[in-house]
């Protein structure tokens, strides 16, 4: 039982030049509140063929209709910024909720918790039966890898994974279709969703298992039952899915994650190309440039790998890379290498036509992040931000996206 992913679409009528960005609220907080921002970079800049490629994606984006089914899938890559999904939330619920009927669905997800991770709060996960997990931060993963960079994996003769999105005064996140990424090694395992049996037995290599149920809900429990004496079922992640439009808005993330880290995912092509998304947006570099060592010429050839290999089966996706931000080593001391790395993923956007989003820029620059977090907007580890800190940074992608939408579309 196998089902095409819906194209994810969003209908945006939300009329904005880049001028009006300084009326931009956070909360209740006019982003003139924070006199340090560049918001004059506040826009998405794009080198060769992506300005082309993101009118497309705007162009289907403006096309979207929730009443026809139509859908604009967006997938966020990165690294502790991203996991804890407190900047990607923002920019989902902004585009799910600035019009009626945006709201396609919560998105790619993993079961963070049973790696041993910390859980985005936007849902919950059980578990039981015995589950090991990988991860690319690993020098040697012991699993091979996909988009999400880690896995979870099982050789109990039962174990089950349920998770529960949670309930939002914004947005309600509901589906009738689960994906389910994983490989069992043998072929042994049948799949239990709650308590029917009416999924299928994955097909060996096929990378996924589609679900279908017969009404809409925000949470599965999915049972895996060993029927032989070997093999393992390895699980990469779920995508709940709707038959509506509107934004679906998924995001992955490891904490420590470089872009090296992400080129040890073997499975990640096989993965986004079933994942297929309208716009791909990577943020990667907090890590590569935290070190003394950190050396361009080397981060720009890792990152023009990656790139490469995403661009092998997304040939027509609209990638945005957005720069790392400002931070301090070891809490105080400044950290040089930001700096480099915004200058090393311009180079990298430019050689492969892909657009950049100048954080680093629009936060202030070399030792903003210590106005940030006089201004509670930066953790005391002055690398992560406070909830509000993020809240400000997908306040302002959203702004910028919405810029260059109003252009191009």
């Amino acid at each position: 039982m196998k089902f095409k992913t819906p194209g994810i679409s969003i209908i945006i009528f939300f009329c904005v030049e880049l001028s009006s960005l300084t009326f931009a609220q956070v909360g209740n907080v006019s982003l003139r509140s924070y006199p340090f921002l560049n918001l004059s970079k506040n826009k998405i800049v794009f080198y060769g063929k992506s300005q082309q490629k993101f009118k497309n994606a705007f162009q289907k984006l403006s096309e979207a209709d929730s009443a026809k089914g139509k859908q604009f899938t967006i997938f966020h890559l990165g690294d502790s910024h991203i996991q804890a999904d407190f900047f990607p939330d923002v920019v989902r619920k902004k585009m799910q909720t600035e019009f009626p009927g945006k709201n396609g669905g919560r998105g790619f997800i993993f079961p963070y918790s049973i790696a041993k991770s910390y859980q985005p709060k936007n849902y919950s996960v059980s578990f039981s039966g015995e589950w090991a997990h990988a991860t690319n931060i690993q020098a040697q993963p012991a699993e091979e890898l996909g988009l999400a960079g880690m896995c979870v994996a099982t050789q109990s003769q039962e174990a089950t994974i349920a998770f529960s999105l949670a309930n939002d005064p914004l947005v309600q996140y509901s589906f009738n279709k689960l994906r389910i990424f994983l490989s069992d090694t043998g072929n042994t395992y049948k799949i239990k969703i709650d308590t029917s049996m009416r999924s299928v037995r994955a097909v060996k290599d096929s990378g996924f298992v589609d679900v279908l149920f017969g009404g809409y809900r925000n949470d599965a429990s999915v049972t895996f039952l060993r029927e032989a004496d070997t093999g393992k079922v390895i699980l990469y992640g779920f995508i709940p899915q709707s038959d509506s439009g509107g934004v679906i808005y998924g995001s992955a993330g490891v904490t420590g994650a470089s872009v090296t880290s992400f080129l040890k995912c073997n499975l990640l092509e096989a993965q986004l190309r079933v994942l297929h998304p309208d716009m791909l947006i990577i943020s990667l570099g907090t890590n590569d440039a935290s070190g003394k060592g950190f050396s361009m010429v080397n981060f720009e050839s890792v990152f023009g790998t990656l790139l490469k290999r995403v661009r092998n089966v997304l040939p027509e996706t609209a990638i945005l890379l957005t720069a790392p931000g400002d931070s301090n080593r070891r809490r105080r001391k400044p950290n040089p290498n930001n700096k480099k790395a915004e200058e090393s993923i311009f180079s990298v956007a430019e050689e492969n036509d892909t657009a950049v989003w100048d954080f680093y820029a629009v936060m202030g620059g070399a030792r903003s992040i210590k106005k940030w977090f006089k201004s509670g907007l930066s953790s005391r580890d002055r690398v992560h931000l406070t909830k509000r800190g993020y809240e400000l940074q997908g306040t302002l992608l959203y702004d910028a996206l919405m810029g260059s939408y109003q252009k191009l579309k």
